[in-house]
């Protein structure tokens, strides 16, 4: 009778041990989730030929918890409670930013922009002076893209994350 008793006694702690391992896996499941990275869907041509509508992408959150968007990054930005863009951080706070003859200038210096495609044709826009604490930003497809150039400068606390890593097609790193 009582090794029955330890052995009853032996299968509880075993299942509880299962269960608590089990609760710690989901919450640290959740807590990187919700602060560190997420997965999510390209929904628009804007950022075409670097990405394409229905890949699916990995965003680290914690890029902009603990540091700032740099120029060149590819961004999940929140526009509004139920819309996200993809874009490119083009011009940082204080840069003034003007585009003319399908070009753009970064404080009258031209910008390198190799991952566009050739041949684009989009509209000039004046100069812009990027406000302190906001970033201009703009879809790799110019014309066909609702960016800085419509919607104006995104601030710090819109950037939910950068993209680093393409999952399907898995492709490549950024």
């Amino acid at each position: 009778m009582e090794n029955s008793a330890a052995k009853n006694i032996g299968r509880y702690k075993e299942i509880r041990e299962w269960i608590v391992t089990i609760l710690v896996a989901i919450a640290l499941g959740l807590a990187l989730h919700f602060f560190v990275f997420e997965r999510v869907s390209v929904l628009q041509t804007s950022m075409y030929p670097t990405l394409k509508d229905g890949e699916q992408l990995i965003m680290l959150k914690i890029n902009y918890i603990i540091g700032k968007p740099k120029r060149g990054d590819i961004a999940i930005i929140r526009f509004d409670a139920s819309q996200k863009y993809v874009k490119r951080v083009i011009a940082m706070p204080g840069e003034t930013i003007q585009i003319t003859g399908n070009k753009v200038y970064i404080n009258g210096e031209a910008l390198d922009e190799p991952y566009l495609q050739s041949g684009l044709e989009y509209f000039d826009e004046p100069l812009v002076v990027v406000p302190e604490g906001s970033y201009f930003v703009m879809g790799d497809n110019r014309p066909g893209s609702s960016d800085s150039r419509q919607l104006g400068c995104f601030e710090e606390r819109d950037f939910l994350g950068k993209v680093v890593l393409r999952i399907s097609p898995f492709t490549k790193f950024y």
